[in-house]
């Protein structure tokens, strides 16, 4: 089982990774998968400030 911080990191980078792709699909004009990724991040982002930042 993998330790908080690491957990934290990796949360945090897949949130960076969504909130990337949800910028590219906006800019393709594809609201329904941009607001997808924009979920996926809030979660991800969501997950990290759950645990505390740890």
């Amino acid at each position: 089982m993998p330790d908080d911080w690491t957990v934290s990191v990796w949360c945090a980078a897949a949130g960076a990774v969504c909130l990337a792709l949800g910028v590219r699909e906006a800019g393709r004009r594809v609201p329904a998968r941009a607001m997808a990724w924009f979920a996926a991040a809030t979660i991800a982002f969501g997950t990290v400030a759950l645990r505390g930042g740890r």
